[in-house]
């Protein structure tokens, strides 16, 4: 199975990767993008800046 991109909308609950392969869960996505890094780190993104994570989806 081929992973696939996501760079258009993150989907709440969803686990991605990053461009340096870090995983996170997207915990909101509206206004702004609300993600958590496995090493508890949030962040929070505009939606315009989803794209620069070049996440790809993840199990974990």
């Amino acid at each position: 199975m081929k992973p696939t991109q996501n760079t258009c909308c993150p989907t709440v609950g969803e686990i991605y990767r990053d461009f340096l392969n870090r995983s996170f869960i997207v915990l909101k996505a509206a206004n702004v993008v609300l993600i958590e890094y496995a090493d508890g780190q949030f962040k929070r993104l505009q939606p315009n800046e989803w794209s620069q994570l070049r996440p790809r989806s993840a199990l974990f």
